[in-house]
């Protein structure tokens, strides 16, 4: 179950967020880029923290999190970026319909008409394929290591 955390709480679930971060980072992010952006990004709103758990009791034990953030686009599009999934307990009850669809409401209640995620992993580009995801090659390059 997908809870969405209030600013409120985001510096107390922090510590289980920070240190597994910078492995998880999507490959539009800086490699070694200071996570402390991202904790000033959820403090003031601009991403949002989700809490994987298996009830929704405000003290129900965190399985893991997911980070979101909307990106906007010059055709006036909006897309709610899945930008990092954290999981703490693989035991977790993960209903992947149900967070859909939580994911989903939230991202058309902030005017996105899109939802997306940066993977390389082929068992999620799978699902989300199943899910009804388009897929498609992302190319990054650095600018310092540029031609």
């Amino acid at each position: 179950m997908l809870i969405q955390l209030p600013l409120t709480q985001v510096r107390d679930h922090w510590i289980f967020v920070k240190d597994r971060l910078p492995a998880l980072l999507p490959d539009i992010a800086d490699e070694g880029a200071n996570v402390n952006n991202i904790l000033y990004a959820l403090m003031v709103g601009v991403m949002q923290l989700w809490k994987i758990s298996d009830t929704p009791a405000p003290d129900a034990i965190s399985r893991g999190f997911v980070l979101t953030t909307i990106l906007g686009d010059v055709t006036d599009s909006a897309t709610l970026l899945v930008y990092a999934v954290i999981i703490i307990d693989k035991r977790a009850k993960v209903d992947p319909d149900a967070d859909l669809n939580t994911i989903c409401q939230y991202a058309k209640s902030r005017g996105c008409t899109k939802i997306g995620a940066f993977t390389g992993n082929e068992k999620v580009i799978e699902l989300l394929k199943n899910k009804g995801f388009k897929t498609t090659t992302y190319a990054s390059m650095d600018v310092e290591g540029g031609q």
